[in-house]
């Protein structure tokens, strides 16, 4: 049950109660304000609508229980339902006499009203509710005290956690605090004076209702904390099972059916490429028969299922463990919010404060995950559903290891989904009652699929009518087909077209022994299929698709053909209407469709990918399947497609004109800001991802396409400090061959927010706009900074003078490795460190320490030697007292007049000035300072 049901509920009954009380006892002054007919319809009106809502708010089931006391808060929540119905309908009686009276049928309304209100019904609701009124007291003061209960478990542990929570956290917490004191002050003294009223009743009720939202406020945040973007895209994508398919497997004739119903441990489900295992997987995951075979294996306990879906060609989360686990935790919690103080009690502790919002990171996922597998004190079962095992991009072998230790769990089974490779044939193929290969189960799910299709077809019912033949050509598809439901659907889908042209069975039969049975060779089929005057737009969009690092949204491929070089340069900068959106998507459809032959689809994602009112994300370009993308990786393929090429093709290139063309051409809808804001970050960065590539692969940066890119930012009024978002996005992603050709610009700076230093972005990613997104340490950024006036002594805007760039880098680096979340390699560390170093950061106390933390020895040692000359430029030994000096050296009017270049805010008069000596740089900003370092270190743990 929801754990803040029976809190909420408690504060339905009370109110209720005391107004039925109220209601029954004082209606001889409910009688004399009755001066009219029309007073008295209007008071009845009144008295209905209220009791309306009541029973409304009581009605509300609970479908399981963790406390008696709180089956007890619901079982009587169902009485006072049941009372309250029976008043509306004395009342609807009484509504039905007063309409009768206006035709001379009955007497007046009131005389009605005084003699049915005062039947024994009345009377008899009137005790019940007084009989109610001590009930909830007790059951109240039970609840509140029950150890067990989820309004205990969670609304306590909420408020304890005020001891360890930030000063932004203390108000509410002490509020959630005072309220329980009160709630339960109350409620004994209702104990003491059971006949009497309780004491403010509305304030009662209205305090329990918040102690309920604060405990949802609490839960939906941690949640939201586990959400990632694309969290359920893949899922959407699925196909979803033809009508009656795969029904089968849910029946007591299979293993499956025995294992969902009794078993724990794992199931594996095998099968070929394209034979349907995802949409197998998204069947199971929704069915009804699945839930219900689960039930008996939970045997009475609460029952959770989870599922998530690895794909190779989506993010980084949709094809990590670290995905994987977020995804299933958030679906677990989200199904059953008590457990999120067992399983993350320093999210929940933290559940009102600022570090709610850092990501989750490795180490933080597993530990939550591995306290759920542990956990004994909530009692539940949980079914994994995991499809896709084979798209994980890692090492399949840690997988297997890590889903062997989870299915350890004596109350928690997996059914998982793959491609028979070896190592999962290793793992899960030896116990023939826990594993079905699915190509040798489905031919009459084939068979009807195919019929069903064919039959649709308005030309197959009239060759149907005088043809019997057309059974002999659904069973060869069925032959032809070995289990692999994708070549059905290819095959189908081709035939249909002959029988538009009225082909007879024979003619079909022909047309399907020319298409090869083989997936890979229908591929190139298709491919062969293209007119040759789309052969080159073929090879640039599928290019284009398979390199991108997500699925592209419609806006970067809407100028398909277009045959100018600079088309990002050209396009115009401007909005458009929903209409002019939908009319382009219908067009890049059917371009699509002549230059791809269906082998790339335009998908429409259920919601949006930015926000509620977004539709720049919501069309957005895949594969037909991942066979597809396989097939296009083949040598002889890539090599066929390029052929096709007239002229050369940068498919990065191509890739950022797109980005920056779906920049300046967003669309309106209800929120503008929701609605250009994110999707232009995520825009600018997949476009930094692949400039990045070009200055990678082709040693030159695409400064056109960013300098429009730019100006498509900076002049969107909707847009909230384009600076900070476009440069930071620069810096994180290390570019910098832009970023040297920026600074060396005489018109150029890198304008950022007052409080972030570009080099402080360079080598901990940290900015507030972006921090979601990546950051890639670049040992050049650092460089060209530093070239252009950046000080690794330079105190952080706010902090305290003595923490630099410098030091906060090595405390970044330090704690990373703690928590093993080094990305970045130990040679880029190791280069990124000396080029500091030899550019003036300042040695102190515990360094060489620090540098063992996080190199190994022998990199430690050749930068502690490097530190040693810094410090001692005259070959002076130890123990002399030497004054260190910085390898390279600046008065300040030389630092003045290079710095100018990197420099933050958005007008000249903002750019930041050299620090003076002995100016006490966070004596002004400390106490926001330290909420800054607090939330940063959060991030990391």
């Amino acid at each position: 049950m929801d754990p803040l049901s029976a809190i909420s509920l408690a504060g339905n009954i009370i109110a209720f109660v005391e107004f039925g009380i109220k209601l029954t006892m004082k209606s001889s002054e409910i009688y004399a304000s009755m001066s009219s007919e029309t007073d008295a319809n209007r008071a009845m009106n009144t008295i209905t609508t209220d009791l309306g809502v009541f029973s409304e708010n009581l009605s509300r089931s609970i479908s399981t229980h963790s406390s008696a006391a709180e089956e007890d808060i619901a079982s009587l929540a169902r009485e006072c339902a049941e009372d309250a119905v029976k008043l509306m309908r004395i009342l609807n009686k009484l509504q039905v006499a007063g309409k009768e009276s206006k035709k001379g049928k009955l007497p007046p309304l009131i005389p009605a009203l005084k003699a049915l209100w005062k039947q024994k019904d009345i009377e008899e609701i009137q005790q019940r509710l007084t009989n109610f009124r001590a009930q909830i007291t007790l059951r109240l003061v039970a609840l509140i005290n029950d150890k067990h209960s989820s309004m205990t478990m969670l609304l306590v542990e909420l408020a304890s956690s005020n001891s360890r929570a930030n000063a932004e956290t203390s108000v509410q917490l002490r509020e959630l605090q005072a309220n329980i004191s009160q709630v339960k002050d109350i409620a004994y003294k209702a104990l003491l004076q059971p006949s009497q009223e309780l004491a403010n009743p509305i304030s009662v009720s209205t305090k329990l209702e918040a102690l309920a939202k604060v405990g949802d406020n609490a839960i939906e945040r941690v949640l939201k904390s586990l959400q990632f973007d694309s969290m359920r895209t893949r899922e959407a994508t699925v196909a979803k099972a033809h009508t009656e398919t795969f029904e089968w497997l849910l029946t007591d004739n299979f293993d499956f059916h025995r294992w969902l119903s009794r078993s724990a441990g794992i199931y594996w489900v095998s099968g070929k490429p394209g034979s349907g295992k995802s949409t197998l997987m998204k069947f199971l995951c929704r069915h009804a028969k699945t839930r219900e075979a689960l039930n008996s294996w939970s045997t009475g306990d609460l029952l959770i299922t989870a599922s998530f879906y690895f794909w190779n060609a989506g993010t980084p989360m949709q094809k990590s463990l670290q995905g994987l686990l977020q995804s299933l935790l958030y679906e677990i919690l989200r199904q059953c919010p008590l457990l999120i103080p067992v399983v993350t009690p320093n999210r929940w502790g933290n559940a009102f404060s600022l570090a709610i919002e850092e990501p989750w990171n490795w180490q933080e996922v597993t530990e939550a995950f591995d306290r759920f597998t542990a956990q004994t004190k909530i009692s539940c079962k949980t079914c994994l559903f995991i499809d896709g095992l084979d798209e994980y991009d890692g090492d399949h072998s840690e997988m297997v290891e890590l889903l062997f230790k989870v299915a350890k769990s004596p109350n928690l089974k997996l059914c998982l989904a793959s491609r028979p490779y070896n190592v999962f044939e290793d793992a899960y193929g030896h116990s023939p009652d826990r594993m079905l290969r699915l190509q040798d189960l489905t031919r009459d799910d084939i068979r009807r699929y195919a019929y069903d299709n064919f039959e649709s077809h308005e030309s197959f019912m009239r060759l149907k009518s005088f043809d019997d033949q057309y059974g002999q050509l659904i069973e060869e598809i069925v032959n032809r087909a070995d289990g692999v439901f994708l070549w059905v659907y290819l095959v189908v889908r081709s035939l249909k077209k002959g029988l538009t042209n009225a082909d007879t069975v024979s003619t079909l039969q022909k047309r399907l022994r020319q298409l090869p049975s083989d997936l890979q060779q229908y591929f190139t089929h298709i491919l062969q299929s293209v007119d040759d005057v789309y052969w080159e737009g073929t090879t640039k969009v599928f290019q284009m698709t398979a390199s991108a690092l997500h699925l592209l949204p419609v806006g970067v491929l809407t100028v398909l053909d277009d045959e100018d070089d600079d088309f990002c340069l050209n396009a115009k900068l401007r909005s458009m209407h929903l209409a002019e959106y939908e009319e382009r998507v219908r067009v890049l459809e059917k371009r699509l469709n002549a230059r791809c032959k269906g082998l790339l689809e335009v998908r429409a994602t259920p919601g949006h990918l930015y926000g509620s009112n977004d539709y720049n994300g919501r069309h957005l370009v895949d594969f037909l399947h991942r066979t597809v993308r396989d097939f296009l990786r083949i040598g002889e393929v890539d090599a066929l497609l390029k052929s096709r090429l007239r002229t050369p093709f940068d498919v990065d290139v191509a890739l950022c004109q797109g980005f920056v063309v779906q920049m300046k051409q967003f669309i309106i809808a209800n929120d503008p800001i929701i609605c250009r804001e994110l999707p232009m970050i995520k825009a600018i960065e997949d476009l930094c991802y692949h400039a990045k590539r070009v200055e990678i692969l082709a040693g030159v940066a695409p400064t056109k396409i960013l300098d429009e890119a730019f100006r498509a930012v900076k002049e969107d009024s909707m847009i909230h400090n384009p600076y900070t978002l476009f440069h930071s996005a620069l810096i994180r992603h290390g570019l910098s061959r832009y970023l040297e050709y920026k600074l060396d610009s005489s018109h150029d700076s890198l304008y950022m927010d007052q409080d972030i230093l570009p080099l402080e972005v360079a080598l901990t990613g940290s900015d507030t706009t972006t921090s979601r997104y990546a950051h890639h340490l670049d040992p050049g950024v650092v460089q060209v900074l530093l070239d252009h006036g950046a000080d690794p002594n330079e105190s952080i805007p706010g902090s305290l003078s003595q923490w630099t760039v410098w030091k906060s880098f090595i405390a970044f680096l330090t704690a990373t490795k703690k928590f093993n979340w080094i990305l970045t390699s130990p040679d880029t560390i190791f280069r990124t460190v000396e080029i500091l170093l030899k550019a003036g950061a300042e040695p102190y106390e515990g360094l060489s320490r620090d540098m063992y933390r996080i190199l190994d020895p022998h990199k430690a040692r050749l930068l502690e030697e490097l530190i040693y000359k810094l410090s001692h430029p005259d070959g002076s030994p130890h123990g002399n007292t030497v004054t260190p000096q910085p390898y390279v050296t600046r008065n300040n009017n030389h630092v003045t007049s290079v710095q100018h270049k990197v420099t933050q805010g958005r007008t000249a008069e903002d750019k930041r000035r050299p620090v003076p000596a002995n100016t006490d740089v966070g004596s002004q900003n400390d106490v926001k300072y330290r909420s800054r370092i607090r939330s940063f270190f959060r991030r990391l743990k």
